[in-house]
């Protein structure tokens, strides 16, 4: 019927009226791309953190994806060779599609990057144990990112903290290389490399 509705019978149990009820998708999709050469990305992961819910990037850097649940939600894109991306606190809402587009930095991993810039210092690097992050001033008002991912692009660690703070992270890391990617609202302030003894 053009309402729906379906209606079923047989001879032992009489006529049946059966109906849908139907829940529109919460609807994300996007484009991502290089950071420093706006090149689309293929591959890359596409996650609703705490979901089951993942895609990838096609040929042309485009992704589609949906969820049933409508609510609030953290995105991770991430790719080996790419500083992941979180975007946080993402309303979805069902029968909507959200546009989401994203630019991710390629890892650099010359010792050159291990200089002060910014304002921003990380010691001591190399680290045993617990290392710091000191901001300046001018961060006082703002609300820092800071994203710690291994070699391979995974996140480890995801702190948010008030600007202008000596921050000492004693994490449970393994030795090797880790990259920190410190951002204010959705600006990468600075990629840093540091390295666990």
């Amino acid at each position: 019927m053009p309402s729906g509705i379906i209606l079923a019978s047989d001879r032992q149990n009489g006529l049946f009226v059966l109906g849908t009820s139907y829940i529109q998708a919460a609807r994300l999709e996007g484009n991502v791309v290089n950071a420093l050469t706006s090149a689309v990305i293929n591959t890359v992961n596409v996650e609703l953190v705490n979901t089951t819910t993942t895609t990838t990037t096609n040929l042309i850097g485009n992704y589609k994806t949906g969820i049933a649940d409508a609510g609030v939600y953290d995105v991770i894109y991430s790719k080996t060779g790419f500083v992941p991306d979180t975007i946080f606190n993402l309303t979805l809402t069902a029968g909507t599609t959200v546009v989401q587009n994203v630019q991710l930095t390629p890892l650099v991993t010359s010792i050159s990057e291990l200089n002060n810039t910014d304002g921003i210092e990380i010691f001591p690097n190399p680290f045993l144990s617990s290392f710091s992050i000191k901001t300046p001033v001018e961060f006082q008002n703002e609300i820092l990112i800071i994203t710690i991912t291994d070699i391979s692009g995974r996140t480890v660690e995801t702190i948010k903290r008030k600007g202008n703070l000596t921050k000492n992270l004693n994490l449970p890391l393994q030795k090797g290389v880790y990259f920190i990617k410190i951002q204010t609202n959705n600006h990468i302030i600075i990629n840093k490399k540091i390295i666990k003894q």
